[in-house]
């Protein structure tokens, strides 16, 4: 749609695109590539991606803790690393705001990385940070399965851990800080009706692994 070579909205086009790549086909053979590669084959400019990972539904320009966590996440544009969204439980949170989303992105970044570590589903790991004092039980299960104690601060513990490890990976294949930004026209590009644009500071980005 983008490069001019289907209709906006052409949903069943696009679907049947979709499942071309099961036919190994050579469009079948780009799209499964992902989007930076089809972007580029194709000439397209405008390519939502960081490090390669298409961004997901989410758009940056309005949830912007989820736009730090897109370009700074060391698997790329993840929501699932840490979708910064509005949330009863914190009333005091502006998604919206250009700053203080950087130690929201860190936060959730380093508890979905303890999650993932310890094999739980990230919708059940939900109420735990709606209601922080349900963490204590997961740590709890935790230290009866290995025989170990564990303090209260072991998840953060954990995930700021696993964080070190695979910036570490990333930094060792060639990734740099030049790698965490997102695409420019999501900073330029005004997003309808709000008019909201990126505007979320570099220097708040690269605090992300200050840890």
């Amino acid at each position: 749609m983008e490069a001019g070579l289907l209709s906006w909205g052409d949903g069943k086009t696009a679907l049947n695109l979709v499942k071309e790549i099961a036919k190994r086909n050579d469009r079948g053979l780009m799209i499964g590539n992902g989007c930076k590669f089809t972007g580029e084959k194709l000439g397209v400019k405008r390519i939502p991606h960081v490090k390669g990972q298409c961004l997901a539904a989410y758009d940056p320009r309005s949830l912007k803790g989820t736009g730090v966590t897109y370009a700074t996440s060391t698997m790329g544009a993840d929501h699932t690393c840490g979708n910064a969204i509005p949330n009863p439980a914190n009333p005091a949170y502006n998604p919206s705001a250009p700053t203080g989303q950087g130690p929201v992105s860190q936060f959730l970044q380093a508890y979905f990385a303890a999650i993932d570590s310890l094999g739980m589903c990230l919708f059940a790991s939900l109420p735990l940070l709606d209601i922080p004092e349900l963490q204590k039980n997961l740590i709890a299960c935790v230290s009866a399965k290995f025989g170990t104690p564990l303090d209260e601060n072991y998840l953060t513990n954990l995930g700021f851990s696993v964080l070190k490890t695979e910036r570490k990976f990333n930094e060792a294949v060639g990734f740099k800080k030049e790698d965490d930004r997102l695409p420019r026209f999501f900073l330029e590009e005004k997003l309808l009706p709000s008019g909201n644009v990126f505007d979320v500071p570099v220097e708040e980005i690269d605090s992300i692994y200050n840890f």
